[in-house]
């Protein structure tokens, strides 16, 4: 099975996780794959891409049936596919009480100037209290252009629990009454 999940956050950059999830076999093997763009088909694309990268960790069997996981695959990620379930992890299942968006339910924010496109970056994040910081680390020997681009007190996907957004945008969005206690957030760590 593959479905996609609206993931945006209050910044409203459309975001998507999407999910493979076996459902011919006891272990899932859940796949995910994530994507962020002004334009929410290709931020949708992104995620897909993203998932079918991973897919093919999870696509060869032994003879009895169990997946046969690369052995170069990462400790986490093969705990993620050998437990993880849409019942305990059921983050994952689309909500049935909210209804379902099309791609003109989004506020096109995507302009043809790439620019254009990261001042907004700058603008929304400022808007809402942050800094965004642009390294430049191109190289001259290397003949391509590389920036790193940071946004202190975003939160990236890597397990890290301190205070801020991770507790707060929830409420503020709506999604809970209170923020959680750091005993109550997911106790998976992110393995991608």
């Amino acid at each position: 099975d593959l479905w996609v999940l609206d993931i945006t956050s209050d910044l409203n950059i459309p975001c998507f996780a999407a999910i493979s999830s076996r459902n011919d076999r006891e272990v899932e093997d859940i796949v995910l794959g994530y994507g962020a763009h002004f334009d929410p088909e290709i931020a949708i694309s992104r995620a897909l891409t993203e998932a079918n990268q991973i897919l093919p960790n999870v696509l060869s069997f032994r003879d009895d049936g169990t997946t046969n996981y690369p052995p170069s695959a990462d400790i986490l990620a093969l705990k993620w596919w050998q437990t993880a379930t849409l019942i305990n992890q059921p983050y994952l299942v689309p909500n049935n009480q909210i209804i379902s968006k099309k791609s003109n339910d989004y506020f096109q924010l995507a302009s043809d100037d790439l620019l254009e496109d990261v001042k907004l970056c700058q603008q929304i994040v400022e808007k809402n209290d942050m800094e965004l910081l642009v390294l430049d680390q191109t190289r001259s020997d290397i003949g391509l252009r590389v920036a790193k681009v940071i946004v202190p007190g975003m939160r990236h996907m890597w397990k890290r629990l301190g205070l801020g957004r991770l507790y707060d945008v929830p409420v503020k969005m709506g999604c809970l009454k209170e923020s959680l206690t750091e005993e109550q957030l997911n106790p998976f760590p992110m393995w991608m």
